[in-house]
């Protein structure tokens, strides 16, 4: 700690310091550069005042293991913080956390996010909390999402945020190839009315002296500071390599695995390869996965404890350093790897874990088992509201899946496509949708994949694009009535309809609906309703009650993906044109007690933009619609379409140049039920 003295100081100060409401600290570096000495100082600081820890310390691995995070930061509070968790969430919160059973419905994102809010409120209530994540880009989304929205709704309670995050001034030599670490977390520092950002630089010669055998000369400390860039721990291994040819940071790094295992026994290296191939592992899962590699299980992970390369801490053990695990993973020859991943998976009862595993032991090509797999993991993942987690393993199993096996990479490919664009991933979204032969599609999946497809392409081609695949769409659909109502619906579209026919292709829709049967097209009719309804209002024949009844009728057997199709948007938001506010007021909180009971996070911002739902004739609505004050010849007031598409339909034309934005603006808008 001597070596950065101010710095140490500041994080002190910041635990030390008492205030009214939640506030941050992010320790932010290079890897090796002392963040996480930092990090444990300040969690010994209020661990001193007897502060409530609750603490992660997430790895690379575990980044697509759904709520790994929140369940390393509320095991030890959970049992004392059950009772004032209202009880549909704690029954949520106990299925995400892989506490109890998932039950026939998926829990909900929201559900969760109360109860984690619930148990930090409790918890707060006896003495002031510390949230301390290590290498918070690590942590899994769904952790990360669930914690920025309790965040965001804490009032005066002593939470506190410690993190330690990757940045800095150079990248890890030992992940080159690797894609960057994630910069999602900083949404959830951003959550915080208060944070702080403390930016360590690298270590001057001085500095690095602190930290090297008094028997360096003056030249061989500046001799080691310039080969590591200051950092301290490749300082550390560049003082230990003066006397050898390896003296650069990157071949330190290649180097390293050689030294660790001629520094350690067999035992304790094959110890240490399965904890940070593993990321997460518990004690006896470590001593499972040793059976048969080691004679001794139980003694090579000791003696891998005493030579300091691995910690244990409450029945969890992790790897002393990221470095030393990383250097260790890299340093196994393929077929040990191979063979480790593959009893790791074999381990794991969490079918999101095994996945994970047997996809890293598999190779590039297609394999029906890591495929099948992933399949699975996708299924959990989305059975606990995590939805980016089970959009990625559905890619994933995309990409194991055999092109001879038709069947089965046709349903992987149209979930992915539909979870990928409910996590907002609509770019990598359409990859997979415009894969797919949508006319050949059997009913049922071209209901699905062909509206999905256009939105899809609305929001990352924009407006012409997706108007003209509804005009090919239209032109080439032929005389089966369900298709034509799916195909029609889609061309009665305020957006990328037709230009001259909306109305028209509405009416076509519901006919042909009607046509198809009771209880097929459904979605397809309730769109054509909506739309038709949507027409007539720019039309100034004003509101058809009867169309959003109707529309609304079929909404409780339908899933509605999307906020703004819902019939009670557009009568909320028609009624603040003409001032009928408490009609748009209950309109639109129905709109948001739906999305809440969804799990949809972010839907209720669409039809809450403005406090009150205030509103009325030359004022601005939600989504920049701005009502007209002319009457049409019926004597409705006749809103300019396009700005009544804007408010119906968020991120729309009026947005067009902040297309990307929008992208994951509208597809976090989607409910997470697909």
């Amino acid at each position: 700690m001597i070596v950065r003295p101010d710095e140490w100081r500041q994080v002190g100060e910041f635990v030390r310091t008492e205030n009214r409401g939640p506030a941050g600290f992010v320790i932010e570096g290079e890897p090796g550069s002392g963040k996480s000495t930092l990090w444990d100082g300040g969690i010994d600081a209020a661990c001193e005042l007897e502060h409530q820890v609750l603490r992660s310390q997430p790895s690379s691995s575990e980044t697509d293991l759904s709520y790994a995070g929140l369940s390393d930061l509320l095991s030890k509070i959970l049992p004392q913080v059950l009772d004032a968790i209202a009880a549909p969430q704690r029954e949520a919160l106990e299925v995400a956390l892989l506490l109890r059973s998932e039950g026939a419905q998926p829990v909900t994102a929201h559900a969760i996010g109360l109860a984690v809010l619930s148990a930090l409120r409790a918890t707060a209530a006896n003495s002031p909390v510390l949230i301390a994540i290590d290498d918070v880009h690590w942590l899994d989304q769904a952790s990360l999402d669930t914690l920025t929205f309790a965040m965001r709704r804490l009032g005066n309670e002593p939470v506190r945020l410690l993190l330690a995050a990757r940045g800095g001034w150079a990248v890890d030599p030992l992940a080159l190839d690797a894609p960057p670490p994630s910069v999602r977390w900083r949404e959830f520092v951003d959550a915080l009315p208060v944070f702080q950002t403390l930016v360590l630089d690298p270590l001057d010669a001085t500095q690095v002296a602190r930290l090297l055998p008094a028997s360096l000369t003056p030249a061989q400390v500046r001799q080691v500071t310039e080969q590591s860039g200051g950092n301290p721990f490749w300082a550390l291994q560049s003082a230990a390599t003066l006397q050898s040819h390896d003296t650069s940071v990157p071949q330190l790094a290649r180097s390293l695995s050689r030294r660790l295992a001629a520094a350690l026994s067999a035992d304790a290296a094959a110890a240490l390869a399965v904890v940070a191939a593993a990321g997460r592992i518990d004690v006896p899962q470590t001593l499972d996965a040793l059976n048969g590699r080691v004679a001794d299980p139980i003694a090579a992970l000791d003696a891998a404890i005493v030579a300091g390369v691995l910690q244990e801490s409450e029945g969890r053990v992790t790897v002393a350093h990221p470095l030393i695990g990383a250097a260790m993973v890299e340093g196994l020859p393929p077929g040990q790897r191979h063979a480790l991943y593959r009893r790791l998976a074999a381990l794991m009862d969490n079918p999101e874990r095994s996945a994970h595993f047997l996809a890293l032991a598999a190779g590039s090509g297609p394999d029906s088992e890591v495929a099948a797999a992933l399949d699975a993991a996708s299924s959990s993942a989305h059975a606990r509201a995590a939805t980016p987690a089970a959009a990625q393993f559905a890619e994933q199993a995309v990409l194991f899946t055999a092109a001879g096996d038709a069947t089965d990479l046709l349903r992987r490919r149209i979930r992915a496509g539909e979870l990928l664009f409910v996590a907002g991933e609509v770019e990598r979204s359409l990859q997979q949708l415009e894969a797919v032969d949508v006319d050949n599609l059997a009913d049922d999946d071209f209901e699905r994949v062909l509206p999905l497809l256009v939105d899809a392409i609305y929001l990352v081609g924009g407006l012409p694009s997706a108007a003209a695949m509804v005009v090919h769409a239209v032109q080439t659909v032929g005389p089966d009535e369900r298709r034509r109502a799916v195909v029609f619906a889609l061309g009665s579209d305020p957006a990328y309809g037709l230009r001259e026919g909306r109305r028209a292709a509405a009416d076509e829709a519901i006919r042909s609906a009607e046509a198809a049967g009771s209880g097929v097209a459904g979605l397809a009719l309730h769109r054509a309703l909506v739309n038709l309804a949507a027409a007539k209002v720019a039309a100034a024949e004003g509101l058809d009650g009867e169309l959003l009844d109707r529309a609304a009728a079929l909404e409780d057997d339908l899933t509605i993906d999307r906020l703004y199709d819902r019939a009670d948007l557009i009568r909320g938001v028609w009624s603040a044109c003409v001032e009928e506010m408490d009609a748009s007021r209950a309109a639109l909180r129905r709109c948001i007690r739906l999305a809440r009971e969804r799990g949809d996070l972010s839907g209720g911002v669409v039809v809450s933009r403005v406090p009150g739902v205030d509103g009325g004739a030359g004022r601005k609505l939600p989504g920049g619609c701005v009502c007209a004050r002319d009457r049409g010849p019926s004597g409705h007031l006749a809103p300019d379409s396009t700005a009544l598409h804007d408010a119906l339909r968020p991120g729309g034309v009026a947005d067009r140049g902040r297309r990307s934005r929008r992208s994951k603006r509208i597809a976090r808008c989607s409910a997470a039920r697909r």
